[in-house]
C-alpha cells in the first residue's frame, strides 16, 4: 500500500519510489528464505489522500481483498503512508 497526501510536484515521485522499495524488498525476502513464496498481487494507490482518516478509495479497496481472501499480507514503506491516525492504524494492523 503506497499513499501521498497531495498531488503537488514535489510528490511525483514519492509513489514510484514506496513501490520500488518495496519490490525490492519481496526480491530480497525470497532470496534469503527458500521457503518464503511472495507474490505481488496488486499495489493500492492513493494519491492526493489524508493518512488522517481511512475513507480512501484504494484502502477500502485493500481491506475488501483482504476480506475476500485475495491477499494476506499488506506491505507498506512506513507506517506513515498506511495512515496518521496511529490509534485507528493498530486497529487494522490487530484486525487484518
Amino acid at each position: 500500500y503506497v499513499r501521498v497526501s497531495s498531488e503537488k510536484e514535489e510528490q511525483r515521485d514519492s509513489i514510484p519510489a514506496q513501490v520500488q522499495s518495496l519490490k525490492e524488498w519481496l526480491l530480497k525476502k525470497s532470496k534469503e528464505d527458500d521457503d518464503a513464496i511472495y507474490t505481488l498481487i496488486k499495489v493500492y494507490e492513493d494519491v492526493g489522500k489524508s493518512g488522517s482518516n481511512f475513507e480512501r478509495e484504494s484502502f477500502a479497496e485493500m481491506l475488501e481483498d483482504i476480506e475476500k481472501g485475495f491477499i494476506n499480507m499488506v506491505l507498506t514503506r512506513d507506517l506513515s503512508r498506511f495512515g496518521r491516525n496511529y490509534i485507528q492504524a493498530g486497529y487494522y494492523l490487530e484486525d487484518y
